[in-house]
Order: C-alpha cells, then structure tokens, then sequence
C-alpha cells in the first residue's frame, strides 16, 4: 500500500499520472478541499483533479464556509484541525445552513469522540492522515453515487 504522504514527497505528479490512466473513472463537476497543510492541499488537488472537472482549494473553514455557500459541490474534504474554524465547525455551520453535499474529515490526529460527533452532525466518512489514495477515490466515488441516489 502506498502511501499518501509518501507520494508528496517522493514523487510529485505520480497520482496525476495515475488516474489519467484510469479512462474509465467517471468525472464528477466540482469538490473543494479544505486544508491548512499547503503543500498537502497542493498535492491533493493533482490527484482530485483526474476525478473531478474543478476542483477548489482553501487554507481555512472559514474562507471555505464563505466559499461552499456561494457555490454548488459534489463534495467537501476538510480537515479537521485549522485556524479561523475547525473542519467539525464547518461541518455544522453548513448542515445548520442546509447545504447537504457529501462531506470527508480527514485528520492527522483521529479523535474517536471528535469522529462520531462529525458523522452525527452529517459527516460522511473519516480518513486519518496519511491515507492510501485507491481507497479514498473509492469512498468518494460510493459516497456521491450515494448521495446522487438519495436526492435522485
């Protein structure tokens, strides 16, 4: 398994690469990552890029919030800890403002109470940095498929 992080570092531009590839992944509109770790952000976007058509970073919850109301998502990955407002913060400022787009917290340092109280204020999946991109491009993919069912 290889790891995110370790692709950052070792081999910039391999998961572009990558999922250019894979023809036969369908392309979703929009999704926006939120992430004080700029180089993570950076490398991030590459890789979303081969799934999604635009893909929209910002460094804090926030600049994002402000972001994500004005702008249709097929979906929303943040982390959890940031300046200006947390990942968890964002998470329920939107729910609270309606917006329902499928969401992913991702963390470097998991809190299993922090995890359970995201999922029940509509989170839709975890992922503890550093994570394996295979499975995180399948979450996404179940996730919005989800997602597109329910509100079909």
């Amino acid at each position: 398994m290889i790891k995110f992080s370790y692709i950052l570092f070792i081999e910039e531009g391999a998961l572009c690469r990558k999922y250019e590839e894979r023809g036969s992944m369908k392309k979703y509109n929009s999704c926006i990552l939120v992430d004080d770790e700029i180089d993570l952000l950076e490398t991030m976007k590459m890789g979303l890029e081969s799934v999604f058509e635009r893909v929209d970073t910002c460094s804090d919850g926030k600049e994002a919030f402000d972001i994500i109301t004005s702008n249709h998502y097929d979906l929303i990955v943040s982390d959890v800890q940031m300046p200006n407002m947390k990942g968890d913060e964002l998470l329920r400022s939107l729910r609270t403002k309606g917006i329902r787009t499928p969401f992913i917290c991702i963390s470097g340092n998991g809190n299993h109470a922090q995890i359970m109280e995201n999922k029940r204020q509509g989170g839709v999946d975890y992922m503890d940095k550093p994570f394996d991109f295979d499975l995180f491009i399948e979450k996404i993919q179940i996730m919005i498929e989800a997602h597109e069912k329910k509100h079909s």
